[in-house]
């Protein structure tokens, strides 16, 4: 797929790499795989977090992330969602101060680790804790750049206004799965493993349609 560098990735998603849709929402396979079912969810929509999201969409939000980790789960076993929110979506959009370029969208992972202690060692009492997603939603309307972690249960767990480095949770995951050298996408491509992902994908679905 071509693309202007003025435009968003997000708003023209690459059809090849969507698997699933419902509504507003979408996700796709997601370059720069840290381990194979790498995703990204976003949000047909322009808006620039999860956290943003008017209130009548997130228990629809919340179901679709449900069907994303049932099927991901399926194939790979547990499931993480990630949020750097309220940042913008890529480096090129951040250094020309773009609006344009805050577009939501949550990293999935299928994976069980446990990323809290780490957002803990480097945030502290910056870190809040929450049920689910829709707890965080209403209660995390006001705050500014945030980094969110949901586990394999579902728990939240919100830095609350936080300045970070650049694929924090990408750099997280990859050191733990003992391949740091997949963290920065733009060096680490991943097309076996987004491929692998691929092929996984359309034989699980075409298997639940027959």
């Amino acid at each position: 797929m071509h693309r202007r560098n003025n435009e968003c990735f997000l708003c023209h998603p690459d059809s090849d790499l969507v698997y699933l849709r419902n509504g507003q929402f979408y996700t796709m396979l997601g370059i720069g795989a840290v381990l194979e079912g790498y995703s990204v969810l976003s949000i047909n929509s322009h808006i620039r977090s999860f956290f943003d999201i008017p209130l009548d969409q997130v228990e629809q939000f919340q179901d679709f992330r449900y069907q994303v980790r049932r099927l991901l789960s399926e194939i790979y076993g547990p499931v993480i969602i990630t949020e750097h929110g309220r940042v913008p979506a890529s480096d090129f959009y951040q250094a020309n101060h773009s609006l344009h370029c805050y577009h939501a969208h949550q990293l999935v992972f299928p994976i069980d680790i446990d990323l809290v202690p780490d957002l803990k060692e480097s945030y502290g009492d910056k870190v809040m804790a929450y049920s689910d997603f829709i707890e965080a939603r209403k209660l995390c309307d006001s705050i500014g750049e945030y980094l969110c972690y949901e586990n394999v249960d579902g728990a939240c767990y919100v830095a609350h206004d936080v300045k970070y480095k650049r694929q924090f949770f990408r750099f997280l995951v990859a050191e733990k799965i003992g391949f740091p050298n997949r963290a920065d996408w733009r060096k680490w491509q991943g097309w076996d493993l987004v491929n692998s992902a691929k092929d996984k994908l359309r034989r699980k679905t075409f298997s639940d349609v027959s």
